[in-house]
C-alpha cells in the first residue's frame, strides 16, 4: 500500500507539472493516453509494461485508448481513482489487450474507484485481471461496456466480477461480447446498486461458480434478445436486506445453471421468465430458503425447465405465479400450484411430476406425452397430485416416437386425492385407425385407446355409437369422454363428433348383437339422411 501511495503521489506531482507547463503526454499511434493518467507513457514502448499501478483519471479527468493490436500490462488498474476524477479506457480491435493480472493472476481492476470510470471493450479487444470491481467504493460510479464478437473481459483464476461493489456499477454485454469469471455478483455490498444487461445473440456472461443478483445490496440482471448467462449456481436475493431481480426475455435468451437456482435465499428475490426466455435448472430450485428469504418466480412466458429436479419451499416467503409459458420436467413441486395459462409438461420427454398439495388448472393446459420408444417401462407422462385437483383448461395428449400400445389399452395419466371439475377441452393425437378418450375415475384420469369412431369400446363403429351422439346432441359434456359423445374432445356434442362415427361407419369387427347393423334398417337410413345435412355446418353452444 505504501508503494502504491508513493506512486500516486509521484503521479499527482507529474500531472500537476504537466498542467502548469502546458505540456501533453507523448502519443503512440496505437496507445493514446490523454489528460490525467499515471505513470506517464514515453510514447515508444510497445507493449507498454507499467509493472505496477496504472491510474486513468487519477485526480482529474483522464483517458486511455488501446488500439491496433497494442498491449498494456500492469499489476493493478484504476479508472476514476479520486472522487474528483473521471476516467475512460477503451480497448478496441483484434489483438488489443489490457492485462492487469500481474504475478500469478493476483492483479485487480477498479472501474470507478472513488470517482467515475468507464471501460469500453470493443471490436475484439480483451481485458484481463483477477478481480474486476465496478463502482468499487461508496462514491464510485463505474460503467463497463463489452460489445462485439471476440470482445472479452476475463476475470482469471478464482476472480470475482462485482457489478456495484461498494458503489454504483453498470455492465452491458452486447452484440456477441463476453464476460467471464469464477464468481459474479450484482449489488455486492449493503447499500450498493448494480445493474447488468446481457443482450443479443452470442452475448454471454459466464460464472464458473455462482452468479448472484442482489448479493448484499440491490442487483438487477436482464438477459434479453438472445443473450445468455451460465453459472454453476444461480442466486437471486442472497442475504437479508438484499434485493435481486432477474429477467430473462426474448427469443433465444437463456440462463443455464449446472446445479441449484435459489430465489429469495435470505433476501428478496424475483425471477421473471418472459416470452422467449428460458431458464434451465438441473438441480433443485429453492424459493424462500431462509426465514428472511422472500422469493417470487413469475413464469409469464418462455420456459422453466427443471430437468427432473424439484421446486422446493423452505422457511421463507414464496410465490410462484404461473400465467403463461411452459413449466417442464419438474420432479416434485413442493406446495400448491395454480396455473392461469401456459403448459405444464411433466415429461422430458417422458416423466413424472408430483405436486405435494393442491393443483388448480384455471387456464392453459396439461401436456401428456406417450409412446417414447426408449421408455419401455414408462411409456407415458404422469401427473400425481397429492391434494385436490381442480380442473378447467385443457388436456393435450401428444404422441412421440413409436407406438407401444394397441386398441383396448388404458393409461392412468393423472392421479389425485380428490377432484373438482373436468377439462374444458381435450386434444388427442391424430393416428390412423386409433381413437382416444379419457375417463374420470375416483382417484385418477385415464387415457383410453380404441378404434376411431368407437365410442362404446366394443371394437365396432355402428348404431350404438351413433345413438350416443344423437342422445347427447347439442349438449355440453365432460371433454373427451367417449361414452358421453365427445370424441372430438371439445366438450360439446355436435357435427365434429358425428363425423367421427359416420366417417368410420362399420369399421371393426361387429359383435354378434350388432351384426345386422352392417346393413342399416330403414329407420336408421332415415336418421342418416336427416343428420347428413349437418356435415356442412355445426351448431354452436348457446
Amino acid at each position: 500500500m505504501a508503494a502504491i501511495n508513493r506512486q500516486r503521489n509521484r503521479a499527482h506531482f507529474l500531472a500537476l507539472t504537466a498542467l502548469l507547463l502546458g505540456s501533453t503526454a507523448p502519443v503512440h499511434a496505437a496507445i493514446v493516453p490523454g489528460g490525467d493518467y499515471s505513470p506517464i507513457y514515453n510514447g515508444v514502448d510497445q507493449p507498454w509494461d507499467v509493472g505496477g499501478f496504472l491510474a486513468v483519471g487519477d485526480v482529474s479527468d483522464g483517458s486511455l485508448l488501446i488500439d491496433q493490436g497494442s498491449d498494456v500490462t500492469n499489476l493493478t488498474g484504476v479508472i476514476g481513482q479520486d472522487a474528483t476524477a473521471t476516467g475512460t479506457v477503451t480497448v478496441t480491435g483484434t489483438g488489443s489487450t489490457w492485462d492487469n493480472r500481474g504475478f500469478n493472476d493476483t492483479g485487480k481492476l477498479f472501474v470507478g474507484s472513488f470517482g467515475t470510470g468507464t471501460l469500453n471493450i470493443e471490436n475484439g479487444g480483451k481485458v484481463y485481471n483477477k478481480d474486476g470491481n465496478i463502482g468499487n467504493n461508496p462514491t464510485g460510479v463505474g460503467t463497463v461496456n463489452i460489445a462485439g464478437p471476440g470482445s472479452e473481459w476475463i476475470n482469471a483464476g478464482f476472480g470475482f466480477l462485482r457489478v456495484g461493489d461498494e458503489g454504483e456499477g453498470t455492465m452491458t454485454i452486447s452484440d456477441g461480447g463476453r464476460a467471464a469469471g469464477f464468481f459474479g455478483t450484482i449489488g455486492s455490498s449493503a447499500g450498493t446498486t448494480g445493474t447488468a444487461t446481457v443482450t443479443g445473440p452470442g452475448s454471454i456472461w459466464e460464472s464458473i461458480q455462482s452468479l448472484g443478483v442482489g448479493a448484499l445490496g440491490t442487483g438487477t440482471l436482464s438477459i434479453e434478445n438472445g443473450g445468455k448467462a451460465t453459472s454453476d449456481n444461480g442466486i437471486v436475493g442472497f442475504a437479508a436486506g438484499s434485493t435481486g431481480t432477474a429477467t430473462v426475455t426474448g427469443a433465444g435468451s437463456i440462463w443455464e445453471v449446472d446445479r441449484f437456482f435459489t430465489v429469495g435465499d435470505g433476501g428478496v428475490g424475483t425471477l421473471n421468465i418472459m416470452p422467449g426466455g428460458r431458464v434451465n435448472v438441473p438441480g433443485d430450485m429453492p424459493i424462500g430458503l431462509k426465514s428472511t428469504g422472500d422469493g417470487t418466480v413469475n413464469l409469464a412466458g418462455g420456459t422453466l425447465d427443471l430437468m427432473g429436479s424439484d421446486v422446493v419451499f423452505f422457511d421463507g416467503t414464496a410465490a410462484f405465479n404461473f400465467t403463461a409459458g411452459r413449466l417442464e420436467n419438474v420432479g416434485v413441486y413442493g406446495s400448491s400450484l395454480t396455473q392461469q395459462g401456459g403448459a405444464l409438461a411433466p415429461g422430458g420427454p417422458i416423466g413424472v411430476t408430483q405436486i405435494n398439495a393442491d393443483y388448480t388448472l384455471a387456464g392453459g393446459a396439461v401436456e401428456i406425452e406417450f409412446g417414447q420408444p426408449e421408455s419401455l417401462f414408462n411409456e407415458f407422462d404422469t401427473l400425481d397430485v397429492l391434494g385436490n385437483l381442480t380442473l378447467a383448461g385443457s388436456l393435450e395428449v401428444l404422441h412421440t416416437g413409436e407406438s407401444f400400445f394397441e386398441i383396448g389399452d388404458s393409461f392412468e395419466i393423472i392421479f389425485f386425492s380428490t377432484r373438482t371439475g373436468t377439462f374444458d377441452s381435450v386434444q388427442f393425437p391424430q393416428l390412423p385407425g386409433f381413437g382416444f378418450g379419457v375417463s374420470y375415475l375416483a382417484n385418477s384420469i385415464t387415457l383410453n385407446v380404441g378404434l376411431l369412431g368407437d365410442l362404446t369400446g366394443d371394437g365396432f363403429v355402428g348404431i350404438e355409437d351413433l345413438n350416443i351422439i344423437l342422445g347427447a346432441w347439442n349438449q355440453t359434456v365432460p371433454a373427451g369422454v367417449l361414452l358421453q359423445g365427445d370424441p372430438s374432445g371439445d366438450g360439446f356434442v355436435g357435427i365434429e363428433d358425428l363425423n367421427f362415427v359416420l366417417g368410420n361407419w362399420n369399421l371393426g369387427a361387429p359383435p354378434p348383437a350388432e351384426a345386422l347393423a352392417l346393413v342399416p334398417e330403414p329407420g336408421t337410413v332415415g336418421v342418416l339422411g336427416i343428420t347428413g345435412g349437418l356435415f356442412c355446418c355445426r351448431r354452436r353452444r348457446s
